[in-house]
């Protein structure tokens, strides 16, 4: 592309000065500069001065501008789509490549045409059917709607941001839980001492049971009394206090009265159910 731009610029400037056609060659090797002038260099040695436009021309293309270089081009600009340029780069490359295939768009229409076909989709839907007469006012009007796409994206993000909050949320399939209630307590300290008073927990439940909150329990067989969980009477426990070591008859907290509130002691040594359906007896 750099080559390609040289020789335009050096075309441009010479037609400019005027300069006659028999001193162009000249004036154009003039003009080379670093490895284009070795290059000239080494195949200029065999030239005939002055140096013919024409042999210059043929010479600079077979070196920097092949055919195969200008046939990848036009097929690049063929299949030339904007993806994610902004528009000016879209603009800038489109001219570049088009300047390989001039015969692919010989006609104003056809190059407008060729352009829209290159834009995104949500570009060339709205501007398909526009003038086809100036390619630079084509080329404003899709500044124009692409700016309009971008205020209207803006708008209705603004509008999905504000009333997010007021939206309910997903409903959930049947037989599904959410994830939080699966999520154990992260406290080691108070699950250490859940685990470590089942006689005060089990207390607890049946004197509310007892209150009438709705909480019923079927008679044990074991103690003739209401409760949940295991039966203090198989565990050998005292049926006053829920604590090991003695009976509901000797119970210092609570004598004669079964399933208290009292704190839940120590794991309680196993001592005989024999000794405590005595016990049960005497009281």
């Amino acid at each position: 592309m750099i080559a390609k731009r040289w020789f335009e610029r050096t075309i441009r400037v010479l037609g400019n000065l005027r300069v006659p056609q028999e001193q162009r060659g000249d004036l154009a090797v003039a003009l080379l500069q670093d490895s284009a002038y070795d290059w000239w260099k080494r195949v200029g040695a065999g030239v005939p001065e002055p140096v013919q436009w024409a042999t210059f021309d043929r010479l600079f293309h077979e070196e920097y501008i092949p055919e195969h270089f200008v046939e990848a081009k036009r097929e690049e600009f063929l299949k030339f789509t904007q993806g994610e340029l902004t528009l000016p780069e879209y603009r800038q490359k489109f001219d570049e490549l088009a300047g390989f295939g001039l015969d692919l768009v010989p006609t104003v229409e056809k190059r407008c045409k060729r352009f829209v076909e290159g834009l995104r989709p949500d570009l060339s839907t709205h501007l398909i059917i526009a003038p086809r007469s100036d390619i630079n006012a084509l080329y404003k009007n899709a500044l124009d709607l692409n700016a309009a796409l971008i205020k209207k994206a803006e708008y209705e993000q603004t509008l999905g941001v504000s009333s997010a909050p007021s939206r309910p949320p997903p409903p959930q399939k049947a037989g599904t839980r959410s994830k939080r209630s699966f999520i154990a307590p992260s406290n080691s300290h108070q699950s250490k001492k859940v685990k470590s008073a089942p006689a005060q927990s089990s207390a607890f439940v049946q004197k509310k049971g007892k209150s009438g909150d709705g909480f019923h329990n079927p008679i044990c067989d074991l103690c003739g009394r209401k409760h949940p969980g295991e039966c203090w009477y198989t565990l050998g426990l005292c049926l006053g206090c829920g604590q090991a070591g003695h009976f509901r008859k000797d119970c210092p907290k609570n004598p004669g009265e079964a399933f208290s509130t009292a704190p839940a002691a120590p794991a309680p040594a196993a001592q005989p159910a024999q000794s405590q359906k005595s016990a049960a007896a005497s009281s």
